[in-house]
Parts: structure tokens; C-alpha cells; sequence
């Protein structure tokens, strides 16, 4: 297990961004209501309703990974009070919002949506993501190590899928604007016969 779930992380950090150290050692997102408090169930109600209010598959995203980053924020204060049950509850919806907000962005694509500066923010996020999920897995007992790694799975085919969308779109990008430079081209050229055809016909 402890070779798997290194592999995964060497694997997944190869891929990220260096990022500082120090940087890595927390999420900059307040966990807020926490699960182990009796407001957290109206905390997710309202959570809910912004969902429902968010107008489109971008917005979707947007919403979907806060709230992903919100959950392992949560992960993050319950297994610092060695509360492993809310810990390892946090992780599964960390590993269902995550899983929406690629859904999200894929729709948004398909719509036509321009998703650059939401994907940019995700990729540059998933290096202290699993820096969190390296440090709650190892304060956490053996039997819920399981639920840490299928997190860490999850982010790193996510982020890979996302950074996957990412070169994709850059790539059909640079087709359309070598298409229109062409296109520029081939009108500037049609235009010069053009005008020397009427030169020779008024010769």
C-alpha cells in the first residue's frame, strides 16, 4: 500500500508546478463549518442553493472546485483533531466535487465556453492539494489510508484530464489562428490579382 500510494504522489508531483515548500503545508481555504459542528448540515443546504443558482456549466465548475477545496480543508482540521470518521467522510465529497468540476468544465468546453483561467487555477492548485493529502494520510490510522489514496487518485486523473483539455484547446487554437492567417493571406493575394487585372484591362 505505502508503495503504491508513493508512486501515485511521485507521479502526480512530477506533473505540478514547483511550488515553495512552506506553501505546501496548508490550504489557504478556511474550512468554516467543520463536520463536526451541528450547523455543518445547513452549511451544505446553502451550499446547495448556490449550486442552483449558478447560471451556467462554467460557473458550475467554479462552484463545484471551491467546494472540492473546501472539503479537503475540512479533511485537513478533522485529522488534525484525529477525527478520522469526518476526516475520511470530507475526502469521499472532496473526490465527488472534484469529479463534478471536470464534468462542469467538460460541458463548458462543449459549449463553447472559454475555460483557460478556470484550468490554470486547478493545475496550479493540485500541488498543495496532495501536499494536504500526504499530510492527512499519514496522520490518519491504517484502516483509512484506502480512502486517502482513492482521493489522491482522483486528483491526479482529474488534473491530468483537465491539463489533458487544457493542451487541446491551446492546440485548436493555434489551427484556427494559422487557418485565419492563411485565410488572410490568400484574400491579400486574390486581392493583388485583382487590381492587376483591372491595370491591364484598362491598358
Amino acid at each position: 500500500m505505502k508503495a503504491q500510494i508513493t508512486a501515485i504522489l511521485v507521479g502526480f508531483l512530477i506533473l505540478a508546478a514547483p511550488v515553495a515548500a512552506e506553501s505546501l503545508e496548508t490550504l489557504s481555504t478556511d474550512p468554516g463549518i467543520t463536520p463536526d459542528s451541528p450547523l455543518y448540515g445547513l452549511d451544505r443546504a446553502m451550499e446547495r442553493v448556490r449550486l442552483m443558482i449558478a447560471t451556467d456549466a462554467l460557473s458550475k465548475a467554479k462552484v463545484r472546485f471551491e467546494f472540492a477545496q473546501e472539503r479537503l480543508a475540512e479533511a485537513q482540521a478533522m485529522s488534525d483533531k484525529n477525527k478520522t470518521k469526518e476526516a475520511e467522510d470530507a475526502l469521499v465529497d472532496y473526490e465527488t466535487e472534484l469529479n463534478e468540476t471536470g464534468n462542469e468544465m467538460s460541458k463548458a468546453v462543449a459549449l463553447g465556453k472559454n475555460i483557460t483561467a478556470l484550468t490554470e487555477h486547478v493545475l496550479a492548485m493540485r500541488s498543495k492539494h496532495i501536499a494536504v493529502l500526504q499530510r492527512v494520510y499519514d496522520k490518519v490510522p491504517e484502516s483509512a489510508k484506502p480512502a486517502i489514496m482513492n482521493a489522491i487518485e482522483a486528483a491526479t486523473n482529474r488534473t491530468t484530464e483537465i491539463a489533458s483539455h487544457m493542451e487541446r484547446i491551446r492546440n485548436e487554437e493555434q489551427v484556427r489562428n494559422g487557418t485565419d492567417v492563411a485565410a488572410e493571406e490568400n484574400a491579400s493575394e486574390e486581392q493583388v490579382r485583382n487590381q492587376e487585372q483591372v491595370r491591364n484591362e484598362n491598358r
